[in-house]
């Protein structure tokens, strides 16, 4: 907690203005998408398990190029990761999902929920984390 109040007192608001525009950015992004697949499916929680997978892998691959290769300044790393991608994923919505299902009690449709959200974010996260490495 140290670090953030000391980053907050010194003034540093590029950190909090990326963070914040990413949040906003990425949220709308989550919003759109969710929207576009309630188009094509009723199936509750398709489009919170399509915006957690994407945002996994695109994680993996903006954490793997910044290891060694992509320099990124403080701001727009953060803006990135914790900005849009936090805004764009969405741990909470799983978990509402994933309970909606269990009330219905369409055991199948939650079980199917909760083991597609994990075992897809660990593939795509470490399939972002090799590709951003190799590029």
């Amino acid at each position: 907690m140290k670090e953030y109040t000391h980053e907050i007192k010194r003034g540093n608001m590029q950190i909090i203005l990326a963070v914040a525009l990413g949040g906003a950015l990425g949220s709308v992004g989550r919003y759109m998408l969710t929207a576009a697949t309630k188009e094509f499916t009723d199936l509750q929680g398709l489009g919170t398990l399509i915006v957690n997978t994407l945002g996994a892998f695109l994680l993996g691959m903006i954490l793997g190029m910044t290891e060694n290769r992509l320099e990124l300044s403080e701001p727009i790393k953060n803006g990135l990761t914790i900005g849009l991608l936090g805004g764009f994923t969405t741990f909470s919505t799983f978990m509402y999902d994933f309970i909606y299902h269990v009330e219905e009690t369409n055991w199948l449709a939650a079980i199917i929920l909760i083991t597609a959200t994990i075992l897809l974010g660990l593939i795509v996260m470490i399939s972002g984390l090799i590709i951003g490495r190799a590029v």
